[in-house]
């Protein structure tokens, strides 16, 4: 695993963590509570600057129903941490008492108590909104596929801890501390803090829930839209082998055996490097045939001991053009032939493709590069 990705998920989990910590205020004792949230503050930057490029497409590409929502609640995300920031900055009786701020010690408590349960909130909904790329992340570094009888009894137990998650949503009055109808918030300071951590984990995870469940139903309204309701199973092979009829192709009319298809090659296609822009350009055309696809499968030789060109300048295009979560839905086969290659070779070609199918939403179906394994694939 890159060492990028490796800081930017240890990021996102000391951040819930820490914003877990952050609510329990009265059981953590106010100096700590202070310091933990010079914790998020750095975390909070350090997630940024880790997602600049994402920061950066912003004003880039068509802002789609899905995109638009995403969009709004990364927004609210960071106004909700910057309002809790500044008041905390504000009510600072450790950290910041050297500041000597006088008479705004009501006003930034009302603040804090909004932005930091409406924060909460919009986090939990955002990391729904990813819910997808984690556990399709997830499920690449598996060594083998959960089995059905696993995955049901997986939904059970997260549906059934969803479900704790509305019953400690009421008992911890956290609706009222949101609606201002309590102006001090209120511990049990016998309760265990473990007890208190583990309720508001399961209200993090209920809104995680609904966020997955509004990702979901927002990308499904987009297709239907598009499709005009009607649904029709098809796969698409994207050859990006320069040899149109070569062991590529031959690779993955294996692997679709007894099945129809339609075969794009990408040599037959005018992709721009990442950053050019011409008229000619017929990205959007690709991009066009897999959102009408059910089941895609991506095709590429092994030069230079990764996947080939065509393909690694089709992976890039997509950075920027496609929001995250965009193909959700859709399952994504990776055919790889070369010649006897090794296995270091092999993990990083399956690296790559398994999260460029957890970015954008893929189920992903794992690497073919032989015969046997394309005719136990499908």
């Amino acid at each position: 695993m890159p060492k990028k990705q490796i800081i930017q998920i240890s990021t996102d989990i000391l951040m819930t963590g820490a914003l877990l910590l952050l609510m329990s205020y009265g059981l953590l004792g106010e100096a700590a509570h202070e310091w933990v949230g010079m914790g998020v503050f750095a975390l909070f930057i350090l997630h940024h600057v880790l997602n600049r490029r994402w920061l950066r497409n912003l004003t880039r590409g068509r802002y789609t129903p899905y995109r638009v929502l995403q969009t709004g609640l990364v927004l609210l995300v960071l106004f909700t941490m910057l309002g809790a920031m500044i008041s905390g900055i504000l009510l600072s009786r450790t950290v910041f008492r050297w500041m000597h701020i006088r008479g705004l010690s009501s006003v930034a408590r009302t603040a804090h108590m909004l932005c930091s349960y409406w924060g909460f909130v919009f986090v939990s909904l955002h990391l729904g909104f990813h819910w997808s790329a984690m556990s399709a992340a997830v499920r690449s570094r598996l060594k083998k596929k959960p089995s059905p009888t696993l995955s049901r009894v997986s939904r059970l137990l997260g549906l059934l801890f969803a479900g704790y998650g509305l019953v400690a949503f009421f008992r911890r009055d956290i609706g009222n501390y949101m609606l201002l109808r309590y102006h001090f918030v209120f511990f049990d300071f016998d309760e265990p803090l473990v007890l208190f951590l583990f309720d508001y984990l399961a209200v993090l995870f209920l809104f995680a829930a609904l966020g997955y469940a509004l990702c979901s139903a927002t990308l499904k309204m987009q297709k239907n839209k598009k499709t005009g309701g009607h649904r029709t199973m098809s796969t698409l092979f994207i050859n990006a082998s320069p040899n149109k009829d070569g062991n590529t192709a031959r690779l993955a009319k294996e692997l679709l055996s007894g099945k129809s298809f339609e075969t794009l090659n990408l040599i037959d296609c005018k992709i721009y490097a990442y950053g050019q822009h011409f008229a000619d350009d017929q990205m959007e055309e690709v991009l066009a045939k897999i959102r009408q696809a059910d089941t895609v499968v991506m095709g590429s030789p092994l030069y230079w001991h990764n996947i080939c060109g065509l393909m690694r300048n089709f992976l890039d295009r997509c950075y920027g053009s496609v929001e995250e979560g965009a193909f959700s839905g859709k399952e994504l086969y990776f055919v790889l032939q070369g010649g006897a290659p090794e296995k270091w070779q092999l993990e990083a070609c399956e690296f790559t493709m398994s999260r460029f199918a957890a970015l954008y939403g893929f189920t992903y179906k794992g690497m073919v590069t032989n015969l046997a394994e394309a005719r136990k694939a499908c």
